[in-house]
């Protein structure tokens, strides 16, 4: 009977030492599925309001308004709990040609849109009694949208 009892005692110090490191493992295959899955969304949305959001200014919307726009527009298609920050840029497009020895310009001027998605986990501060860990990580996600200014709904 004694050794049955040193058996049990085993098992449970055991999973003590285990079940920690297997709750931090799904934790983070739970923040790399989510990431992958707010990604997903992330690029089809901004493609989509690029669209027909960024081609063409409203009235006598500056550059910088714009861009605040479409970035507002995306972000109101996630949820306040996705915790992702986004961010808009936008430039002319310049094709580049072969370096500096050839350059074929263009009949009309392009647009390139850079949409930034910043995603910090959920689980990025455990406290554990005493002991605090902070992640330090956040996942990016970069897309790039040439557009037409002057053609509305035509992606380059």
């Amino acid at each position: 009977m004694k050794g049955m009892m040193d058996e049990k005692g085993q098992l449970a110090v055991e999973f003590a030492l285990v079940a920690p490191i297997l709750v931090l493992i799904g934790l983070v295959i739970f923040s790399l599925a989510r990431f992958i899955y707010l990604a997903n969304k992330f690029d089809s949305v901004c493609r989509q309001v690029i669209v027909v959001e960024g081609v063409a200014p409203v009235g006598s919307e500056g550059e910088s308004d714009m861009n605040e726009r479409i970035r507002f527009l995306i972000a109101e298609r996630f949820d306040e709990e996705s915790k992702v920050d986004i961010e808009v840029t936008s430039r002319p497009y310049s094709s580049g040609g072969l370096g500096n020895i050839l350059h074929i310009p263009q009949i009309r001027p392009l647009k390139e849109y850079t949409c930034t998605m910043t995603y910090t986990p959920l689980f990025s501060d455990l406290r554990l009694g005493y002991a605090s860990v902070r992640s330090p990580l956040e996942m990016t996600k970069e897309v790039k949208v040439i557009v037409d200014p002057y053609a509305a709904g035509i992606l380059v």
